[in-house]
């Protein structure tokens, strides 16, 4: 799923935004679990996730193929 940055929403629900990462909703729930990215709640039900949040802490990745980001 390669998009331009510009057609990816600012905000984005858990499969979008494991999408971008290019990972499966479980595995991106690991990591909001494990604190390495914080949702936003903008209702009872209703969370997503900030693009330029996502940028900002995949910066903070290792660069190495197999290694993991910071939890």
């Amino acid at each position: 799923m390669n998009q331009p940055i510009h057609a990816w929403p600012g905000l984005m629900t858990t499969n979008q935004a494991a999408a971008y990462w290019s990972m499966s909703p479980r595995s991106f729930r690991s990591l909001v679990n494990a604190g390495v990215l914080k949702p936003r709640k903008l209702g009872p039900r209703m969370i997503r996730y900030s693009r330029a949040e996502m940028d900002a802490v995949a910066e903070t990745f290792p660069a190495e193929r197999g290694d993991r980001p910071p939890a």
